[in-house]
């Protein structure tokens, strides 16, 4: 009877522990990515860019990202470091950007890694999608 009631105790304080880190599908965005196209479906626009013209770096273990914006284009954002996370868009996708500003976060929308290539979109607000392709 004592070796039922440790393991009934041990099953319902496994079973109960919740676990507060959200576990995202494994993606990685560590690197550098050179913005191909900025997609804006509200007024039916598409902005391209010589590859390495504006390029992104993140840095994974500092959750940071490096903007690299000489063109001074007002859709991508400014040069600089910003700190970022992941989190999710609920009932739209389960990876979404968040890019933490002094002024304030700006959720840029769903992630797409498709080999080489990102994508990072608020389509279906009929936001910007952004369009990356990584740099070797």
């Amino acid at each position: 009877m004592k070796k039922f009631t440790l393991l009934s105790f041990i099953a319902l304080a496994t079973l109960s522990c919740s676990d507060d880190d959200q576990n995202f599908p494994a993606v990685s965005l560590q690197g550098k990515w050179s913005l191909k196209e900025i997609h804006s479906p509200m007024v039916r626009r598409v902005t391209t860019f010589d590859e390495g013209a504006i390029t992104w770096n993140f840095n994974e273990s500092k959750r940071e990202l490096a903007i690299e914006n000489p063109t001074d284009n007002q859709s991508s954002l400014d040069s600089g470091t910003y700190s970022y996370s992941i989190g999710i868009e609920e009932n739209i996708c389960d990876l979404a950007l968040n890019i933490d500003r002094p002024e304030h976060d700006l959720d840029l929308g769903c992630i797409t890694i498709d080999g080489q290539m990102l994508s990072i979109s608020k389509a279906y607000v009929d936001g910007h999608i952004y369009i990356f392709k990584k740099v070797n």
